[in-house]
């Protein structure tokens, strides 16, 4: 009953995070490096960038699971293309995976 009557998200209090460890351990490794690459380097060479993010965001407009943003942007959307046996075999799927 009190998570219908009451306003459950006003007085939710989210847990305490502490970084800490994570801070520390991430310092010690790009200090002294992971397999003789510092992390740095390591993080930087498989980091997700714009031109990832831009592929994956045209797939998603291409199955038709978002639309296009509007407005214009610096960058355009990657050309991108759904073959006919994909587009059938996507149709299959069910939930969140399907073409829409």
């Amino acid at each position: 009953m009190h998570f219908v009557t009451s306003d459950l998200p006003e007085q939710s209090k989210a847990p305490e995070l502490d970084d800490t460890n994570a801070s520390h351990s991430l310092g010690m490794d790009a200090e002294q490096g992971i397999n003789g690459h510092k992390t740095s380097e390591h993080i930087a060479d498989s980091a997700v960038t714009e031109d990832t993010v831009g592929l994956y965001l045209a797939y998603l407009v291409e199955l038709g699971f978002m639309p296009a943003p509007m407005g214009h942007g610096t960058m355009k959307l990657p050309a991108v293309s759904i073959e006919g046996s994909q587009r059938e075999a996507l149709s299959r799927l069910q939930g969140r995976g399907a073409v829409a």
